[in-house]
């Protein structure tokens, strides 16, 4: 429940507190004393959109604070989820900058937006006037039905099981659209990695081959420079093989009594076997080195597949070629594999389906069994408001396919008259009749919920009378298991409070200011007389508002 609520330079209020008891708690005030203000300054911490607009004082910052007791609603849980330090006197603040940028704290933890709203209809719900208009939206008369039947958790539930089912069907699809679009390319992938493949590709072999090439058209120079090479090592007399071995035998001769011979003997015959390898060497490379027309008629073919492929595919090195024929294989692998997975993707999506499927029906099957409940508790309680010929009619169309919510789709039929035939209740419901069906709705809920606060903001429009006295005793009787506060104009709904705040107006230092005070007994009297006869107070106004109160 709230305790208290605080908030500072937000519109026409500079400062205000206000202090709440679990009970029915009324506020009044003339038209454009601030009651709204009040509100939009709660809605703050539900989540609502806010900005430097609402500042009083445009160079200080807004403050909107509350204190929930939410000691005895299970709420421990949700903080946990949410990384959020619990407290059984909640603290919910939101600030305002100058600039217009929003901070929002539980509990003095940083959360965001997001997080207030997923909080706040745990413990607040304010019924604002344009929520009258929610009886004419489909998800919120089919959402009244699930509180009756306690579907919360089974709405959870299904949420997360059509999710899985919807993302399992999303890839069954895209999975058969990719079959179906690889396919036809098949013949073609098929045939541009079988020419790939066949091709041997090797990243090092064009340079090779360009090497091999260049000596084979040259092989007769090539072989008449090896053998010139081998004469002038080899030839008798004047080869350098020749000459050395003469200067080796020479330096022999006088390594005896030269000692310095020795050490040129050695270099001598290591040269002249150095040189001898090379004679040899040159010799065999020369008898090999023959012109041979088929082997490059075969490097001018494979140089030439290569260049070929490269401008075929577009491919600037060869190794685009091979991360090509890679891609190919990849592609001709998954061709292959296609059954199995369109096997497994559509095995996913029938589990996920039938899950689903399962919960859409618990839902459907709880839904039914209590729409007669709901209709006749209903119906009692708008004949008690007066309505003593009223009708009211669930009409469910169950689809085939499952949809967010199930299978089921709700419309609220009503009339108001005993002959009258069963429309959209937001079609043919006055004013003063919507209020009051929303009033029964919000009581009927009540009680199938744990919900904390609840804030009518003037439920009671289009009535007056007999039957606002009526709805203020609904009122009244709902606080007796949750916190109720109604802000209204009608005197017989604000008798019925057990404690009255008044908003008001005062001009203070040239500057109108929102005030609130929680009146005593004599100016309850009062207010409530004033309400009933205006600002020119009478005895009779005195003693009907004294009669209201029970005094």
């Amino acid at each position: 429940m709230l305790k208290t609520l605080s908030i500072e330079n937000y519109a026409l209020i500079d400062a205000l507190e206000l202090s709440l008891e679990k009970k029915f708690s009324i506020i009044t005030g003339e038209t454009g004393a601030g009651k709204s203000i009040l509100l939009g300054a709660l809605s703050l911490l539900t989540g609502q959109r806010a900005d430097a607009s609402v500042l009083q004082d445009p160079d200080k910052k807004c403050v909107v604070e509350a204190v929930f007791d939410v000691k005895q609603y299970g709420l421990s849980a949700f903080f946990q989820e949410n990384d959020l330090d619990y407290d059984d006197l909640t603290t919910i603040r939101r600030i305002i900058a100058p600039g217009g940028k929003s901070r929002a704290f539980v509990n003095d933890v940083p959360v965001t937006v997001q997080q207030l709203k997923a909080l706040s209809p745990k413990l607040i719900d304010i019924h604002s006037q344009h929520q009258n208009l929610l009886l004419s939206d489909d998800r919120f008369q089919l959402d009244v039905v699930d509180s009756f039947a306690q579907n919360t958790a089974l709405r959870v539930s299904y949420a997360e099981a059509f999710g899985q089912m919807k993302k399992a069907e999303k890839s069954l699809a895209d999975l058969k659209a990719r079959v179906k679009e690889v396919n036809r390319e098949a013949e073609y992938i098929r045939y541009q990695f079988e020419e790939l493949q066949a091709a041997r590709l090797d990243v090092n072999e064009p340079a090779e081959l360009e090497a091999e090439l260049e000596a084979l058209s040259h092989a007769e120079d090539i072989k008449l420079g090896l053998s010139a090479a081998h004469s002038q090592l080899s030839t008798e007399a004047t080869g350098a093989l020749s000459l050395i071995r003469g200067a080796l035998n020479a330096m022999r001769k006088i390594s005896g009594y030269y000692p310095k011979a020795e050490g040129f003997a050695d270099r001598l015959d290591s040269v002249y076997y150095e040189l001898k390898d090379l004679a040899d060497e040159t010799d065999v490379l020369s008898e090999r080195q023959d012109f041979d027309p088929e082997r490059l008629q075969f490097l001018n073919q494979r140089i030439a597949l290569y260049f070929d492929l490269q401008k075929k595919h577009r491919c600037v090195t060869i190794m685009d070629l091979v991360q090509l024929r890679d891609k190919y294989k990849g592609q001709m692998q998954e061709i292959e594999n296609f059954d199995y997975y369109l096997e497994e993707a559509q095995k996913l999506y029938d589990t996920h389906f039938s899950t689903a499927h399962t919960l859409a029906k618990s839902l459907h099957d709880k839904r039914m069994s209590v729409i007669p409940s709901i209709e006749s508790q209903l119906v009692a309680q708008l004949q008690l408001l007066g309505m003593p010929n009223s009708q009211l009619e669930i009409r469910t169309i169950s689809s085939a396919q499952l949809q967010s919510s199930g299978f089921d789709e709700v419309t609220f039929l009503f009339s108001a008259n005993k002959s009258g035939s069963l429309q959209a209740i937001d079609k043919v419901a006055s004013g003063g009749e919507i209020s009051r069906v929303m009033l029964t709705l919000k009581y009927l809920l009540g009680q199938h919920s744990n919900l904390p606060t609840i804030i009518f903001d003037e439920i009671d429009t289009g009535v007056s009378g007999d039957i606002a006295e009526k709805m203020g005793n609904i009122m009244r009787s709902m606080s007796a298991h949750m916190q109720v506060v109604s802000i209204t104009h009608l005197p017989q709904v604000a008798a019925q409070g057990e404690a009255h705040f008044k908003v008001f107006k005062t001009d203070e230092a040239g500057q109108t200011q929102t005030r609130l005070r929680c009146l005593e007994k004599d100016e309850r009297t009062q207010e409530i007389a004033k309400m009933l006869s205006g600002s020119q107070l009478t005895e009779a106004a005195i003693r009907n508002a004294e009669s209201l109160l029970g005094l």
